[in-house]
């Protein structure tokens, strides 16, 4: 009788952890979405359809990177970026760049310039140089003859001049002297001014970093500028020097002020147009301080003033993989840094098991509340190849792009 009972007991364990392990497989099998391709030049969108109904009332849509040297993720995000623009009326794409880098970029490439070339001289090099971003580059050359072109921004407070012919080298100081002689601002010939000029132009190209003179200078600029009558010229400068400002006394605030570009961004620059970002996972990542990271809970990343200020509005991205490589430092063809098979059990060995495809979209939004996925920490390494985190991955984004494999981001070939 004894062993009976051991034996029936023994079957209910069995049949609970069978249960146990076919619910999380339905949980992990209703939700994930394979994509039959990430390369850019594949415009059947069929496979992302589904998105037009998860993203109906999303406004801004993040596209996020583990690292800066996942090629694979740069091409799946170029994918992305045709069909979020093609398909689902996004307008404008904020790169992890500077403001007035990528501003004067589109400027030159709406009077004409080449946008695969010229963009790559507003974005930071990480991105311009690397061969995998050049079909986006090209996109925004084919899309600006349309009537509705992609239109290229930047939200960041450092300048990206990181590489030959970048913008902010080459036209900053000239850009500042027109807009003063323009409004008959009289301190280009005032004492100080080369001295102004000579500062800021180290600032471009790193190397300078210190120094009062260029903020003195930009507190005068400001103060002239609010005497005038606003247009989106004067708006648009205004909103510089206050990022600007901001890059000289408060660096440590990096992701609040490319917050407050963004919201600036669609608040008052682009109204009424759907934004598309691209950069780094963990500066759009949201519920930061939940995270357990002391640096976190004192400077809150991006993604937390923008997903306060847009709520539902904000979608955020982020990137997974099983195995792979990358470039290490993020700039292409660098040091290569092999990234191992995912744990067992992490949340990155659970979809490759199921993901029938090469690449697999997890949307945690959708979810039921009851899904283990929803509810349970994993380990997971969505913000960087080296160090998993146990942690309940839908707190701090909406979505994964899922890869079995990633390749690193190689080099642009040179003439």
């Amino acid at each position: 009788m004894k062993f009976l009972f051991f034996k029936i007991f023994l079957l209910q364990i069995l049949f609970f952890v069978t249960d146990s392990k076919a619910q999380k497989n339905e949980c992990l099998n209703s939700n994930l979405k394979a994509l039959n391709s990430i390369s850019p030049l594949d415009t059947n969108f069929s496979d992302l359809e589904f998105l037009k109904e998860i993203l109906k009332d999303v406004e801004i849509v993040a596209l996020g990177e583990a690292t800066h040297g996942d090629g694979t993720s740069f091409e799946a995000k170029t994918r992305l970026v045709k069909f979020l623009h093609q398909e689902m009326g996004f307008e404008v794409l904020a790169f992890e760049s500077g403001l007035y880098d990528c501003h004067k970029a589109w400027q030159l490439i709406e009077q004409g310039e080449n946008a695969d070339t010229t963009a790559g001289k507003g974005v930071f090099g990480i991105w311009s140089l690397s061969k995998q971003m050049q079909p986006l580059f090209q996109y925004l050359e084919e899309s600006k003859y349309t009537e509705t072109p992609l239109i290229l921004t930047g939200f960041d407070f450092q300048f990206s001049g990181s590489h030959k012919g970048a913008v902010a080298e080459e036209f900053l100081i000239e850009d500042i002297k027109a807009l003063l002689n323009k409004y008959n601002i009289d301190l280009v010939k005032t004492e100080g001014w080369h001295a102004f000029a000579k500062d800021m132009q180290g600032r471009t190209d790193y190397s300078s970093e210190e120094g009062e003179v260029a903020m003195e200078y930009l507190l005068k600029i400001e103060k002239e500028l609010k005497k005038l009558d606003e247009n989106r010229e004067i708006t648009f400068w205004l909103q510089w020097i206050k990022s600007t400002k901001a890059l000289i006394t408060d660096r440590k605030y990096r992701d609040k002020y490319m917050a407050e570009n963004l919201i600036w961004l669609k608040e008052q620059f682009y109204t009424h147009k759907k934004f598309i970002l691209w950069g780094a996972t963990s500066h759009f990542m949201f519920n930061s301080s939940n995270l357990g990271i002391k640096q976190f809970k004192k400077y809150p990343r991006m993604g937390d003033y923008v997903k306060e200020k847009y709520g539902e509005r904000f979608y955020t991205i982020g990137s997974i993989i099983f195995e792979g490589e990358r470039a290490r430092s993020g700039w292409p063809d660098s040091y290569i840094r092999e990234l191992k098979p995912a744990k067992k059990r992490s949340l990155e060995y659970l979809v490759n098991e199921k993901c029938s495809t090469e690449h697999c979209f997890l949307d945690f939004k959708e979810m039921d509340n009851d899904c283990y996925l929803k509810s349970k920490k994993k380990k997971s390494r969505p913000f960087g190849w080296t160090k998993y985190m146990r942690i309940n991955i839908r707190q701090f984004m909406d979505a994964v792009i899922f890869h079995k494999k990633m390749e690193r981001a190689t080099a642009v070939e040179k003439e």
